[in-house]
């Protein structure tokens, strides 16, 4: 006979009604961003079990894109030394340009800068990429 204990709770909800709930959360917050944009910028998404990072490279290596933009994560040094850190991990393993945005900010970009170290410049640094983010932005 196995005995099975845990101090955990066991969850009182299904596998697929955590998926639709996220479903329904991303989709409001595709309607906002469409209607405080005026319908500008296109969101697309998808809900994936697992792993935060594991399921943004999968995503991200599905499509061609040369930008990841993520929300700051909201807890303490604590709770990200135990969890882990998503913002910290993506930023080390993501071979994209990534940007994490602080929760509740609220900017324009008119001017974006360029960091480099002045070495291979002409090989490293992707022009046309640059010249998209500019544009997509308006700086």
């Amino acid at each position: 006979m196995h005995v099975s204990y845990s101090e955990l709770p066991l969850p009182g909800y299904t596998t697929a009604e955590v998926i639709a709930d996220a479903e329904l959360t991303l989709k409001k917050v595709q309607e906002d961003i469409a209607q405080n944009t005026g319908g500008k910028i296109t969101i697309n998404f998808e809900v994936k079990l697992g792993t935060v990072i594991a399921g943004i490279e999968e995503y991200c290596n599905s499509v061609n894109l040369s930008l990841v933009i993520m929300g700051a994560e909201i807890g303490n040094a604590f709770e990200r030394l135990i969890f882990g850190g998503k913002n910290l991990g993506a930023i080390s393993q993501f071979p994209w340009r990534t940007i994490i945005v602080p929760p509740q900010a609220q900017f324009k970009m008119n001017k974006i800068g360029l960091a480099c170290d002045l070495e291979n410049v002409v090989e490293t640094i992707r022009l046309s990429e640059i010249k998209s983010i500019v544009n997509e932005f308006g700086a």
